[in-house]
């Protein structure tokens, strides 16, 4: 007991030799020890010591040596107290010596006060000066202004008669905006030299309803690509070559979720298939290309090459050109419900194909090389089927909710982070074939886009797929755009009249409705402000001139 006391109490010497002992020397003192705490630590060396494999300590693998141990203790405590901490909670394995170590998370970079909120947590908007948008002086705002204004009458429909526009709410002052924009459209299109539309009174426009902001979050930097409308041969029958079925939208398939959402759900079901036990999941891609959907008359029309059909779904919508020389336009009309996998990024995963070769022509030749590696394309279960476009709504290819897509200024973005419809100031200093270079203009892609579509591929705050438009030209510039990019975001301000909740069908705010009051809950609330509005500021004052006629290029 003496002995023991020496080792482990005041009685130990500063300058002994003994590592572990020097340890304790070097700690506070412990408190005396009783027999009973002395029996307890005794019995518990006997234990740890049997435990050890004795393969363990000849080779010396998996055993601990008495300095590491001595640094493992917790410093000011009593041996009994280590013990018993050691039965309740064991020590975590420590890592082998070479492991890789783990990466911190980077952090979400702090909230400041005027910050907006996304439709996720993971990201804000911060609000920031139109001058620090590059080249947006130099852009063509009547362009996007067009562009915004197609996307209006589809979404102030959707939200007047209930339909759900995406994950994010519109604002109320996204509406007010909407009915301004479409009533100067209407005054332009009547030939009145005074109200139509130049590039400047479109700038002013935006400066006017919305503000920009940045889109901030963790990975710090944003992604575009791009999509197009190919054009492809098919026939309506199966005849010659074309023997690969399009199929069209089965009856029971079903949404789980609108179409406006099914690109922000992540990894989850957009689609089942209903049957009289419920609902239950459709059939892979795999399944339906080995003959799951045959027999069902389900076959809209038919291609030669697999591949083309491929990306066909990828891109949604696209021309077929017929033998008899005729076009059809088909879109997306649903898919099987299964997540989008990127065959591409798993090629590249997979060593199977150089990433600094990987383009959209690129991979469809690696396709067509081998038979079986058209297996692989199993590996994306997605599946999508398509409608074919009749009458006026062939004109064009369409987006979600039906809007109409414009080249070099549609936008598919994640609706479960921005609301459909807004515009998007999206800034690829890198992406210098998407668009015309100028001595005046910044280099790379700075322009006003229109947040008009979504996809299954496209997740993130800060992830956009630009559309091009159609035919090989525009194929080829998609097929290899992906670049970084930073996006502004254009917020309708706050501080404008908010647009009425619902309008009666058949009238609009383009057909000269006047503004009129209604009081709810005591308070009063009113129709859009006319687009001739001035909002506070000096700036206004130049803004409101030119919404006036003057100031014209």
């Amino acid at each position: 007991m003496k002995l023991l006391r020496l080792h482990l109490g005041r009685s130990v010497s500063p300058g002994c030799n003994a590592p572990a002992a020097c340890h304790v020397a070097r700690t506070a003192p412990y408190p005396a020890i009783t027999p009973f705490s002395a029996f307890v630590t005794a019995v518990g060396l006997a234990i740890a010591a049997l435990s050890v494999p004795t393969s363990a300590l000849a080779s010396g693998s998996g055993a601990v040596s008495p300095a590491r141990a001595a640094q493992d203790l917790p410093k000011r405590l009593h041996p009994a107290q280590a013990l018993q901490m050691a039965k309740a909670r064991p020590d975590k394995p420590h890592p082998p010596a070479g492991a890789a170590k783990r990466r911190p998370v980077k952090q979400m970079p702090k909230a400041r006060g005027a910050d907006r909120p996304t439709g996720r947590r993971d990201a804000r908007y911060r609000a920031v000066p139109f001058d620090v948008l590059p080249g947006w002086a130099q852009d063509d705002h009547l362009a996007a202004f067009k562009t915004f204004v197609i996307s209006c009458e589809k979404l102030m429909r959707a939200v007047r008669y209930g339909q759900v526009s995406g994950s994010v709410h519109q604002h109320a002052a996204m509406l007010a905006a909407c009915d301004a924009a479409r009533t100067l459209s209407a005054q332009s299109q009547r030939g009145q030299r005074s109200k139509r539309m130049t590039r400047a009174r479109a700038r002013a426009f935006f400066e006017t309803y919305f503000e920009p902001h940045r889109v901030v979050h963790r990975k710090g930097r944003g992604l575009v690509t791009g999509y197009y409308e190919p054009l492809v041969r098919g026939a309506r029958t199966p005849q010659g070559r074309y023997r690969t079925p399009v199929y069209k939208r089965p009856k029971d398939l079903v949404n789980l979720v609108t179409e406006a959402q099914r690109g922000a759900v992540g990894t989850k079901m957009t689609h089942a298939r209903k049957t009289k036990r419920g609902l239950v999941k459709f059939p892979t891609r795999k399944e339906i290309e080995l003959g799951a959907l045959r027999g069902k008359r389900l076959e809209l029309f038919y291609m030669a090459d697999p591949v083309e059909l491929y990306f066909l779904q990828i891109q949604g919508s696209g021309r077929v050109r017929l033998p008899d020389g005729s076009t059809m336009r088909v879109t997306y009309s649903g898919k099987n419900g299964y997540p989008y996998t990127s065959v591409g990024t798993y090629l590249i995963r997979s060593k199977r194909f150089p990433a600094h070769r990987m383009s959209l022509q690129a991979l469809k030749t690696w396709l067509r090389a081998d038979k079986e590696r058209m297996k692989l394309l199993w590996r994306n279960q997605s599946y999508v089927f398509f409608r074919e476009l009749k009458g006026a709504e062939a004109i064009g290819p369409h987006g979600v909710l039906n809007i109409p897509l414009t080249a070099g200024r549609s936008l598919a973005f994640d609706s479960g982070y921005h609301a459909l419809g807004l515009p998007v100031y999206v800034s690829a200093a890198g992406l210098k074939h998407g668009s015309a270079q100028a001595p005046d203009r910044p280099a790379g892609f700075h322009r006003l886009m229109i947040g008009q579509d979504v996809g299954s591929a496209i997740k993130g705050p800060e992830r956009g797929d630009l559309y091009f438009g159609s035919g090989p030209k525009a194929g080829r510039v998609a097929g290899i755009t992906k670049h970084a990019a930073t996006f502004y975001v254009l917020l309708p301000r706050l501080d404008l009249p908010s647009a009425p909740r619902a309008r009666r069908a058949g009238t609009s705010a383009a057909a000269g409705d006047k503004p009129t009051a209604k009081k709810r809950g005591g308070r009063s609330t009113r129709a859009a402000a006319p687009p001739g509005a001035k909002p506070a500021g000096a700036a206004a004052a130049k803004r409101a001139r030119i919404f006036a006629g003057g100031d014209e290029r």
